[in-house]
């Protein structure tokens, strides 16, 4: 597994470097679908969906800076296994460097399955996704999903950020059996909010 790289950023997370380094890599790179990080708000309501004080196992993949990761933190309990995933590799280091803690991985989510076998992580409760899903070519993502299938108990929701509203709701409804849009008002993305997708097809 490859060493975390040194963060450009300080060990203290502050509400302005994470910004300047959103925007940065999403200039930079065009391969990451934010310039903002989740609001505590929208990160609190996800967590919502799901029952945090019994949960065993938890998986987010496409990290980010870890604003997800830092509220799953606060909300589950001590015996809580958790695996997050995160390509991108000045996101990864500044997610690692903020929650060392935690167990963020430098890698694909399109090798989930081999992830969660590697890190001898329980059938999953919840996938927390933060990915962007319309940009990622059909194979890969078919490779995501049905990792998560495979390794996820069967109530367990796929619940997918998004700061497009219902624009992307079919392609949703393609891949899963039951889909709700939860709107989260909130700057920037008045439209924003997270899919509660249940059932991978």
């Amino acid at each position: 597994m490859e060493r975390p790289l040194r963060s450009d950023t300080p060990s203290n997370h502050t509400w302005l470097n994470e910004r300047l380094l959103l925007l940065g890599e999403f200039l930079r790179t065009h391969s990451i679908a934010t310039i903002a990080p989740s609001s505590q708000r929208l990160c609190r309501r996800m967590i919502g969906r799901i029952n945090i004080e019994t949960a065993q196992s938890i998986a987010e993949l496409g990290v980010g800076t870890g604003p997800i990761t830092a509220a799953l933190d606060k909300a589950m309990p001590a015996e809580c296994r958790y695996l997050g995933v995160e390509l991108n590799p000045r996101l990864h280091a500044y997610a690692s460097n903020r929650l060392p803690h935690r167990r963020i991985v430098h890698g694909n989510a399109a090798d989930l399955e081999s992830l969660l076998q590697e890190y001898e992580m329980p059938p999953l409760d919840a996938v927390f996704s933060g990915l962007p899903m319309p940009l990622i070519p059909e194979e890969p993502r078919k490779k995501i999903l049905e990792a998560a299938k495979k390794c996820s108990k069967p109530e367990a929701p796929w619940l997918q950020i998004t700061c497009f509203g219902t624009y992307y709701k079919q392609l949703y409804r393609d891949l899963f059996d039951h889909v709700e849009f939860h709107h989260v008002f909130d700057l920037p993305y008045l439209i924003g909010g997270y899919f509660e997708c249940r059932g991978i097809k």
